[in-house]
């Protein structure tokens, strides 16, 4: 049957649109073709549907009498199309739309097929009154199916579904990327603050610096003097001050100016204090603790939307200025900063890096979600503390998902505050992965590759405590 269609709307002397009558029915008015373009005419479709009633062959109205499928209306929207197991009849094309999609060759579920496939992306256009008569007869395909033929026909439709339901996915992914882009040149444009601190940031790049480490000489390092970025250096996160200041993250607090974008249990705000051009908060809709438990599967879902950029997570004592409301960020990072896909589980080698780390790879993002959040379980927590102390960045290069997990024993270094011989550095994840955002001259020319390396060891594990980690780890693996 889908041949069949295939041919007839590929035909020159098929019009404008194509209307279905399956042989045994007829049409119940004169006047249904002009009914059925009218509704594509007003309502701009690019498919319609109607309702039928279930007559015997003569024309006598069988129980239930009129199919209107009335639970699909335009309020349920179109995943509703999804729910159901047909669209109704009859059915009626665009003919340009259905040439580009076509149909499935096969004899059943094709017109749910592309039904589904059209929903996606354009209106469907609905009728309730009856539009011709559904007659019955005893060999005509409908009557008395078997149960296996009937398990055979939902089997089909469920296929069906689940592959509309990864291009719906994707559609989503797209649609989301290009409303950040949109919002991002908005927000540009209307924001004073955030236009003038990425032009600050503009003029912090052209400045950047590379730092050499003479014991890592493969490990990257790179400098950048970003003043705006100060609040955040030196932001008080104890819970006294947390509880005077009020939460900058929720709704309600959020400045004026700021839009966003909205997802299921997330919002997408641009960064009005940016480390780099593009830089992204992503703080969830309720306000809870900032605790990755439970949220790892949504840090790869952001990362495999946005393709390419780095998605992380300070942890409370790690660097976040908002311990108090979960969120993670995104940035776009210098490709020479960008670290390398393993497969697995792997850890950092010490003689390669002074930064010690868990990493996870893989394409399976269920494995790596599932992975990770067991590393997470298992690491060894300070004190009290509800998790272990980590910063984790996930990038997503459109095959394979690469976590690193960095190993953190204290928030800021022994360096840290104002005044002679300190610096007003606080390391998160983009330190970890090695940009250094400095907030003031004094800071950016005191950052040499001794201060990194000390900076480094006296926020992280010691080379003994990653090895019993590593121990602990592959015990329980």
């Amino acid at each position: 049957i889908g041949g069949c269609w295939n041919l007839a709307v590929n035909s020159p002397h098929c019009g404008r649109f194509a209307v279905q009558l399956d042989s045994d029915d007829i049409y119940h008015h004169q006047d249904v073709l002009q009914r059925i373009v009218d509704k594509f005419l007003d309502e701009k479709c690019g498919m319609v549907v109607g309702s039928y009633t279930l007559t015997d062959f003569d024309g006598n109205i069988l129980p239930p009498g009129l199919i209107d499928h009335r639970e699909w209306t335009d309020a349920n929207g179109a995943n509703n199309a999804l729910r159901i197991n047909g669209l109704g009849a009859p059915r009626a094309f665009a003919t340009s739309l259905i040439r580009k999609i076509s149909f499935p060759n096969v004899s059943y579920g094709e017109d749910y097929a592309v039904g589904l496939a059209i929903s996606r992306e354009y209106r469907i256009g609905r009728i309730y009154d009856s539009l011709y008569l559904c007659r019955r007869w005893e060999d005509n395909t409908d009557h008395a199916l078997s149960h296996a033929k009937i398990n055979a026909n939902n089997t089909f439709k469920d296929s069906v579904r689940t592959v509309e339901l990864a291009q719906r996915k994707l559609l989503n992914e797209r649609n989301l990327i290009r409303k950040v882009d949109e919002m991002y040149e908005r927000q540009r444009n209307s924001w004073p603050l955030f236009a003038d601190n990425l032009r600050n940031l503009k003029d912090a790049s052209e400045e950047s610096e590379r730092v050499f480490l003479p014991e890592y000489p493969a490990q990257e390092i790179v400098k950048i003097l970003a003043a705006h970025r100060r609040r955040s250096a030196i932001a008080d996160v104890t819970w006294k001050a947390i509880r005077e200041r009020g939460c900058f993250l929720c709704e309600e607090a959020r400045p004026e100016e700021q839009e966003k974008i909205e997802t299921e249990s997330f919002d997408i705000l641009v960064n009005p204090y940016p480390v780099v051009e593009t830089h992204l908060t992503i703080p969830s809709k309720k306000h809870e603790p900032q605790l990755l438990a439970g949220k790892i599967s949504d840090m790869l879902h952001f990362a495999k939307v946005f393709r390419g950029m780095v998605v992380f997570y300070n942890g409370g004592k790690c660097g976040a200025s908002a311990p108090d409301h979960f969120h993670f960020q995104a940035v776009e990072l210098p490709e020479k900063l960008l670290f390398k896909v393993d497969e697995g589980i792997g850890f950092s080698s010490p003689e390669e890096t002074c930064v010690p780390y868990i990493s996870i790879g893989g394409a399976e993002e269920r494995v790596i979600s599932r992975m990770a959040e067991d590393v997470m379980k298992r690491l060894p927590r300070i004190d009290e503390e509800q998790e272990a102390r980590v910063n984790v960045a996930v990038i997503y290069d459109g095959e394979q998902f690469n976590m690193k997990i960095f190993l953190r024993r204290a928030h800021r270094p022994q360096c840290f505050g104002e005044g002679d011989g300190k610096l007003t550095i606080s390391p998160a994840t983009l330190e970890m992965l090695g940009l250094f955002i400095t907030s003031s001259q004094h800071d950016f020319e005191a950052l040499t590759a001794e201060k990194v390396i000390e900076i480094y060891r006296d926020v992280c594990v010691t080379s003994d405590n990653l090895n019993r980690i590593k121990t602990l780890l592959k015990e329980n693996e």
